[in-house]
């Protein structure tokens, strides 16, 4: 099988994760519609899984340019919001709804930091102490990304993955000299890690919709995993993480 055919069985797997996730954002832009019944975590959660899937569609639409190589940014992101997701899934319904809040706080903190202007800050401040009193830390609501892929719930998302990840678009000159070697197929193992992520997030967020695309997503992975074992001869544990 040629290094072009293996890329599109990858990119196929991809898309069928994407079209669950076309009938979670129908989900989303049903419920963002009924403002009055959504408390703030909903605007995280909302925001935070079109922009995963944004990220996804702009990692797709590099295939076959002299671009591909930069899938790696958006996958990178996908994974960040993956797990800020499964982190966010881990609170308390309270602690859900300061997210929202102390996640606009900290950019409106570093916004007077900046520039004295406190405006923006103290329209959204509530009961949090004033822009000069509080740091960043009591505004921060995510651990690093190390200790984010601990805490995940699927142990086989590792923090070596986000090394790698952030370690292929930004100089490291062993990476990059592994591009010019390895070419094409490395586009292919970035967009294959994105599926997984895709098939991860598909899980995290319909916990909020009762779970209600599980045994849907659960047999789209089946099927996937299939197809890489008897189309592309990997093993299981090869065939998606």
């Amino acid at each position: 099988m040629s290094e072009q055919q293996r890329t599109q069985v990858v990119l196929d797997v991809f898309k069928l994760f994407r079209e669950i996730a076309e009938e979670q954002i129908i989900l989303i832009k049903s419920a963002k519609r009924d403002t009055q019944g959504l408390d703030s975590r909903h605007h995280f959660i909302f925001a935070t899984t079109l922009s995963f899937w944004r990220d996804a569609d702009f990692a797709l639409s590099l295939y076959g340019t002299q671009w591909d190589f930069y899938a790696f940014y958006p996958i990178r992101t996908m994974m960040e919001k993956l797990l800020k997701m499964g982190y966010f899934n881990t609170l308390s319904e309270e602690a859900q709804n300061q997210v929202w809040q102390k996640e606009s706080l900290l950019v409106t903190k570093r916004h007077y930091d900046m520039s004295g202007d406190q405006k923006l800050y103290n329209k959204i401040r509530g009961n949090f102490p004033s822009v000069e009193a509080i740091t960043e830390k009591e505004l921060k609501v995510f651990p690093h990304y190390e200790e984010l892929c601990r805490l995940y719930s699927n142990s086989k998302i590792s923090y070596y993955w986000y090394r790698w990840l952030s370690g292929m678009p930004h100089g490291n000159l062993a990476f990059l000299l592994m591009h010019e070697t390895l070419k094409d197929s490395e586009f292919r193992r970035c967009i294959h890690m994105g599926g997984f992520f895709g098939y991860e997030m598909l899980r995290v967020v319909d916990v909020h919709f009762a779970n209600r695309h599980l045994i849907k997503i659960e047999s789209t992975m089946n099927s996937a995993r299939k197809v890489f074992v008897d189309v592309m001869g990997q093993s299981q544990e090869e065939a998606m993480p």
